[in-house]
């Protein structure tokens, strides 16, 4: 009878060992299938942003809030968000590699030099498909939706025209699955746009809705977002209506979408439509990933009246602390960078911005 005097050697054989091995290979390869899904999605998405942008310049000389400047700031935010995510991805990306060709490159380079240098350094404030939506509203005007919507849809179309089925669009497509319009009182007034967080993996997306709580949603939202989990929500006053549409890749067009419950339970007295009926098992995202919540943020801002109605709660009613919300959010987000080997103070938080 043959005798392994190896155990080491023997140990490598057993079941438990290869299967251990075998476990790995495919997370390796996972991670891989990953990375090379966001390089794809970001060469992309840049691509086909600058299209979009170079379109709507012909649309600007009418309009007095947007300038050839504000586009190409757009333009510089979209970069170094994306330069952003995959600098703090499981296994780093170059900027470089989100070009098709060194051409490319140099000539993104030489026109917005800020982003090439600030994506280890600063902190994005929204996804780009957020940025994307703000600066067609911003163009197109905030009273005509079918439009909006139309425009969205021919983005996503284009940005997932190489996808098999409705997973790939929140599977690092960089396209927000859902988006949202708010209201007050009268859609005359205009629409306030949001979109879902576009950025796949669970830190990463923990990671924008921090940074969204600091810097970028109203204070009563960031105060719902936080605070959810302990039961805490806002509550609005009469006369906000908020309906969002989720982008269906086998038809090609948006389709209207219920509230999820997380929103539902965040946002109270608010006119969803449609209105939710039942709600579907299996719902893991995080609060604060919503379409909804960039939507009705932009409404408070907007609307005055709202906003100085709003009530907020936790168990009981209570006055919304800026300072907490930041604290806490910042103390969260500075663990999840340094994990992703994107090191910052508690003291020390840089957001991009474009010098004009």
């Amino acid at each position: 009878m043959e005798n392994n005097d190896n155990p080491q050697e023997a140990d490598a054989h057993s079941p438990s060992r290869m299967e251990a091995l075998m476990k790995n290979c495919k997370l390796q390869k996972n991670k891989e299938e990953v990375k090379q899904r966001l390089v794809q999605s970001g060469t992309d998405f840049i691509l086909v942003f600058w299209k979009v942008l170079s379109a709507l310049e012909e649309n600007i000389q009418s309009n007095a809030d947007v300038s050839v400047a504000t586009l190409m700031a757009y333009m510089a935010e979209v970069l170094h968000c994306i330069f952003f995510l995959g600098h703090i991805h499981e296994m780093p990306i170059n900027p470089k590699t989100f070009f098709q060709n060194d051409r490319l490159f140099q000539i993104f380079k030489r026109q917005f030099p800020e982003p090439f240098e600030h994506y280890s350094t600063h902190l994005p404030k929204r996804t780009p498909f957020s940025i994307l939506l703000d600066m067609v509203s911003k163009v197109k005007g905030h009273t005509d939706h079918r439009t909006i919507l139309s425009q969205v849809e021919e983005v996503k179309k284009k940005l997932t025209e190489k996808s098999k089925d409705n997973q790939f669009v929140n599977n690092y497509s960089l396209t927000a699955s859902v988006i949202c319009m708010s209201y007050f009182c009268t859609p005359e007034k205009g629409f306030n746009y949001g979109a879902s967080l576009s950025c796949s993996g669970k830190v990463e997306t923990k990671i924008m809705i921090a940074l969204s709580c600091i810097k970028t949603w109203n204070d009563a939202v960031a105060h719902a977002v936080c605070h959810a989990k302990k039961g805490g929500f806002i509550k609005f006053p009469d006369g906000v209506t908020c309906q969002a549409y989720i982008y269906d890749l086998k038809s090609g067009y948006n389709i209207e979408k219920a509230p999820c419950k997380k929103c539902h339970g965040m946002f109270r007295n608010v006119n969803f439509l449609p209105p939710p009926s039942e709600w579907p098992k299996g719902q893991d995202w995080q609060y604060g990933n919503c379409a909804e919540t960039e939507s009705l943020s932009h409404l408070l801002n907007t609307e005055q009246n709202v906003r100085n109605a709003i009530k907020a709660f936790k168990t009981h009613e209570v006055i919304i602390n800026r300072e907490e919300i930041v604290q806490e959010a910042k103390k969260n987000v500075t663990q999840l960078l340094n994990s992703r080997k994107f090191r910052i103070q508690l003291d020390d938080f840089k957001f991009f911005a474009v010098q004009n």
